[in-house]
């Protein structure tokens, strides 16, 4: 699943880990994506472990998760890992956070009383702030249409490592997916004033 927010450009993998004939300590697991268009690579680092299994909590399922942290495979045996993996040191975080903050202080300053949904977007993209946290998310934005190479780097043990390699593509449906959270993240400060939900998307792919 491939995504972008205001932590920037980022995937999560679906899959299982095998351990034979003996049992195995997955220490972290890295992941660099490499854009063939231009030979730009996005460099990740597990973040998040997400449950394979739904619960239900007050009549919704929903899925649990937790702070990517060493885990054990038995020999012999597959463990199932949904992992999210953001930019390393939360460098896109870091990068887009402080212009995201000042225009979220601007759009705190508009009331809806005083104008409408439609007259509030006018105002805030003639602002200065606008324009900084708009040019801040295009440039952590990483997708583009082509095809890319995704190499998992797997530590376990004491000072093993195992590179698992695939491909995948992303196609103009699944750009013009992901392009949308720009747009809405522009207006995430904004429509909860006016009980207008958000409508950020992910981008589903395969890989081969």
């Amino acid at each position: 699943y491939l995504h972008f927010n205001t932590s920037g450009s980022y995937i999560r993998i679906d899959g299982v880990f095998e351990a034979f004939n003996k049992p195995m300590a997955v220490k972290k697991v890295t992941v660099k994506i490499h854009r063939e268009s231009d030979d730009k690579n996005l460099n990740l680092v597990w973040s998040t472990l997400l449950s394979p299994v739904n619960q239900s909590i007050a009549g919704a399922y929903t899925s649990t998760q937790e702070t990517a942290h060493p885990f054990r495979i038995d020999a012999d045996s597959i463990m199932c890992a949904f992992i999210e993996f953001a930019p390393m040191a939360n460098s896109s975080w870091r990068a887009i956070t402080p212009s995201y903050d000042q225009f979220t202080q601007l759009c705190k300053t508009i009331k809806k009383d005083e104008m409408t949904f439609d007259d509030a977007i006018k105002t805030v993209k003639l602002s200065a702030e606008y324009s900084s946290v708009k040019s801040a998310l295009e440039k952590e934005f990483y997708w583009r249409i082509g095809n890319y190479k995704v190499e998992i780097q797997t530590y376990y043990g004491k000072k093993n490592t195992k590179s698992f390699t695939y491909g995948f593509s992303v196609d103009e449906y699944n750009l013009a997916k992901l392009r949308n959270n720009i747009g809405e993240l522009l207006l995430a400060p904004l429509k909860p004033m006016y009980n207008i939900p958000l409508s950020m998307q992910v981008a589903e792919i395969e890989l081969k």
